[in-house]
């Protein structure tokens, strides 16, 4: 059984939101259970159902067998070309600039200007889907892309959201919007977010930000090595 401890409430800067993260905020969400331990401000959180730290903020495609044979076919070209030198592929070290926007309009997050995203293609590191789109590419091409919220993160989990008596909750933190920061048994920090405040009691979402939202990337490959 995973506990996770939920210790402050902090105004963080954003984080970057195409990778995985911590058990937290990751497959976890299942029967939260949060518990007071005194006067303190703090709380563990303990996820009841067994969390598989590879599903990471449900980074899983949910595909039929027939869709699952049509993928691989449609896959099966781009893999083999990933075995060439200098294009993105399995165990490839790659380096990418990316934009993530909306159907608002709206830029979610952004390393265009900044400093590259350096990952590991096949180690887990990115949303399986977006790492799917990128297979074949080398430095200097381009590739635009529109994932739906279950190749994302997800749609909102309705299980995600507990409730906390409010004064177990710092005044910083009473805020609908507020970011609440706690650290996983590995030492990783998460983010919870305020979703309502009541008369004694505070609604958290351990839902991702960007559940049920669709993603539209603009990246664009640097470097593979």
């Amino acid at each position: 059984m995973n506990r996770l401890s939920f210790i402050s409430s902090s105004r963080v800067p954003p984080r970057r939101l195409i990778g995985t993260v911590s058990r937290a905020s990751a497959g976890c969400r299942e029967n939260f259970i949060l518990r007071s331990d005194g006067a303190r401000v703090r709380y563990e959180c303990v996820i009841v159902t067994p969390c598989n730290i590879l599903r990471s903020f449900p980074l899983k495609i949910k595909l039929s067998a027939a869709a699952g044979v049509a993928l691989w076919f449609a896959l099966a070209a781009p893999l083999a070309q990933a075995e060439e030198s200098g294009v993105v592929g399995e165990g490839r070290e790659v380096t990418i600039e990316y934009t993530l926007t909306l159907d608002d309009g709206s830029t979610a997050d952004s390393n265009v200007g900044g400093e590259p995203l350096v990952y590991t293609h096949g180690a887990g590191q990115l949303l399986p889907a977006l790492e799917a789109a990128l297979v074949g590419l080398g430095p200097g091409e381009e590739r635009e892309f529109r994932l739906d919220a279950e190749d994302g993160y997800g749609e909102v989990d309705p299980r995600g959201f507990q409730e906390v008596p409010l004064d177990r909750i710092p005044e910083e933190g009473r805020q609908v919007g507020e970011m609440l920061v706690g650290v996983d048994p590995d030492g990783m920090p998460f983010q919870v977010r305020v979703a309502e405040v009541r008369d004694d009691l505070v609604v958290l979402d351990f839902n991702h930000p960007l559940a049920g939202q669709a993603l539209n990337f603009a990246v664009k490959v640097l470097t593979v090595n």
